[in-house]
């Protein structure tokens, strides 16, 4: 994902991977990743 500069380092892709991962598990969907962040921000916050 990219953002404008003037966003960069204010935590966006965290909240989108946040947003994105509550989604899928309100809707019982299984997560898989392709994406390194993503892939980390799961290891990071197992539920």
């Amino acid at each position: 994902t990219i953002v404008p500069a003037a966003l960069s380092g204010k935590g966006l892709a965290a909240q989108l991977a946040e947003a994105a991962y509550s989604w899928a598990v309100k809707n019982r969907y299984t997560v898989r990743s392709d994406c390194t962040y993503m892939t980390a921000w799961m290891k990071r916050h197992e539920r």
